[in-house]
């Protein structure tokens, strides 16, 4: 990756390695990335299109990341590095598969936190974001404290939760099967899936993947707390707090 980790002593990736990675480093990426979706339960179905599923061993490896919350860190980190090489298209997927085990499946609990607070937002493609804010808008409960993207796609998600609005598109169709919404409403709702992105990158620091990122608390909301609980600390050079995502059962301050 093109950032620091907690290994201080790792060299960050250049955009020269990038640009020279050969056929056969990205056949070793593809190798070892099958490998740790192995050890997180989850199999590689498709290596052109990125689909996964749930692994044989989904059960076991499923236990290990319930209990380990430094795997999140390391779930960030692969979807970045899969962005930086070439493989921005396994991203969606793989969020796609921990949305739908957090939320549908009700699965892996104390990860939920950071499907929406860090995998979410290491896709790359806005178009992929806004279908997986979609997906993650239509399952989340309480409906209500879903604070992940702006209002006003809220709107346009409700309306196609009530009358079924188009793949890839947030606008609902009207009940005479007359579209919906105007060209303009549809990129409004673009730019702004791309902001709530730029918020997050903003929010978030460079440095915000040395943080532990699980929390067994399913999150009401991101919100600015004043409180540090991540174990690897949250300070800047000057020994002040940043701001950061976090859960909080007190007041709040949502991303609209």
């Amino acid at each position: 990756m093109r950032e620091p980790g907690v290994n201080y002593m790792a060299s960050e990736l250049t955009e020269k390695e990038i640009l020279v990675s050969s056929e056969e480093a990205k056949k070793r990426l593809v190798e070892s990335y099958e490998l740790m979706l192995w050890f997180y339960g989850i199999q590689l179905v498709n290596k052109d299109t990125g689909e996964v599923k749930r692994a044989d061993n989904w059960k076991e490896r499923f236990a290990n990341l319930e209990r380990n919350m430094h795997n999140n860190l390391r779930i960030t980190r692969i979807l970045k590095s899969l962005g930086e090489l070439g493989f921005e298209h396994y991203q969606s997927p793989l969020v796609r598969f921990f949305l739908e085990e957090t939320l549908v499946k009700k699965n892996l609990s104390s990860i939920k936190r950071s499907v929406f607070d860090y995998f979410l937002f290491a896709v790359r493609d806005k178009q992929k974001l806004k279908e997986l804010l979609r997906y993650a808008f239509q399952h989340f409960e309480p409906n209500d404290k879903f604070v992940w993207c702006p209002r006003k796609i809220q709107k346009q998600l409700k309306k196609g939760n009530g009358e079924g609005a188009e793949e890839g598109c947030p606008r609902a169709k009207a009940r005479g099967g007359e579209a919906g919404g105007t060209q303009k409403e549809e990129k409004d709702v673009t730019e702004e899936v791309t902001e709530t992105a730029k918020f997050t990158d903003e929010a978030v620091s460079s440095d915000r993947d040395k943080q532990a990122e699980g929390s067994s608390v399913d999150p009401p909301g991101l919100a600015v707390s004043s409180e540090d609980s991540e174990p690897l600390g949250n300070r800047n050079s000057t020994g002040g707090r940043k701001a950061r995502l976090s859960p909080t059962t007190t007041t709040t301050t949502p991303i609209r």
